[in-house]
């Protein structure tokens, strides 16, 4: 029994040395660093593929935030011009480039509010309305969706046109449009907390 082992070394050996001329110790050393360079190769290829899968979906990611980020500035100051100027060319051009960002970015809640609004403005250039109110409620619904969606805050509606304003608070449509601002959260399904009841009017003391 030990000599058929000691046979099958010696041959094991003989055939390393006459195939490979070396060493059966050397050859197995050798087999052993190449095998764990091949698997450290593979292991690194992986890890570097999703390294650089990570760093794409967080450019993409980073490059969305810096799309949209003022979005909501530049609805407030498009509420302050359609209040004066309607919905002249340049004032459609713009408002047709943010609702572009706000279809490609936005929230399902965005998209929605930005999909009424633009129902809303069609039917009033058909019928040739001169004075709605509703455009103007759809941008402040919107501004307070992508405000929830960014930093999770939730802001009424109305406050933004308080912000822009001056004379909201006495202009004689107040009512008109707290009642559209509630009655459209409630038909989109919206945050409740973006209606007029969480609006606090009162001028603070000084």
């Amino acid at each position: 029994m030990a000599f058929s082992n000691i046979f099958a070394t010696v041959s094991a050996s003989s055939v390393s040395e006459k195939v490979f001329g070396i060493s059966p110790d050397i050859f197995v050393s050798s087999f052993v660093t190449i095998s764990i360079t091949i698997l450290g190769f593979v292991i690194t290829y992986f890890m570097t593929r999703k390294s650089m899968k990570d760093e794409i979906l967080k450019f993409k990611q980073t490059s969305q935030v810096n799309l949209i980020q003022t979005l909501p500035f530049e609805l407030c100051d498009l509420m302050y011009k359609m209040k004066d100027r309607g919905t002249d060319r340049k004032l459609q051009d713009k408002y047709a480039e943010i609702m572009n960002k706000v279809v490609a970015y936005g929230s399902k809640n965005a998209v929605k509010i930005a999909a009424w609004g633009q129902q809303v403005n069609c039917k009033l250039q058909r019928e040739g309305t001169a004075r709605d109110f509703r455009p103007l409620v759809a941008l402040g619904l919107l501004i307070s969706q992508l405000k929830y969606d960014f930093s999770a805050e939730e802001i009424s509606a109305e406050s933004w046109f308080i912000l822009r304003f001056n004379d909201y608070p006495a202009d004689e449509s107040q009512k008109a449009i707290k009642a559209l601002i509630d009655k459209t959260i409630s038909v989109l399904d919206l945050n409740p907390n973006f209606s007029c009841k969480r609006t606090k009017t009162e001028e603070p003391t000084i």
